[in-house]
């Protein structure tokens, strides 16, 4: 999966708007200008971007747990593919995907693990999706 960073998104919308074709970034009528919707922090660290200070801590506790031999096999940002793709009145839909945090085995057992604030655990979308991921591949969650 290919990201951009907003110094590379801004650079896009830059050479759009050059070209004629004008894009704007979606603004938010309630949160200031620049301000995430659950007011969390990104954090880029190396390189790699991080939702929030929560799941940056959480990863680096993590790589430790790893390191000491606690853990085992751990990968960050696993999709999981929750419905295929499919072609919906002629346009083609890509696959509903789920994106976990971390995966890890722990004790011979692979745990699926997501980081969120009180807040962020009760967002529809994300529930739909834990649902979803719970019914159709037998995987639970685990929320830190």
């Amino acid at each position: 999966m290919m990201r951009m960073t907003e110094a590379e998104y801004d650079a896009l919308l830059a050479r759009q708007k050059q070209a004629g074709n004008v894009v704007n970034k979606p603004v938010s009528p309630t949160l200031p200008s620049g301000q995430a919707r659950y007011r969390n922090e990104p954090v880029i660290v190396d390189g790699v971007r991080y939702a929030s200070k929560k799941q940056y801590t959480r990863w680096c506790q993590l790589q430790m747990l790893e390191k000491a031999g606690k853990v085992s096999n751990l990968r960050r940002e696993v999709p999981f593919v929750l419905a295929p793709a499919v072609t919906i009145n002629g346009r083609n839909k890509p696959p509903l995907r789920y994106y976990a945090d971390a995966v890890y085995v722990e004790n011979g057992r692979e745990v699926v693990e997501d980081t969120k604030s009180p807040v962020t655990r009760k967002d529809s979308l994300y529930r739909a999706k834990i649902h979803l991921l719970k019914a159709v591949l037998g995987i639970d969650v685990f929320e830190t």
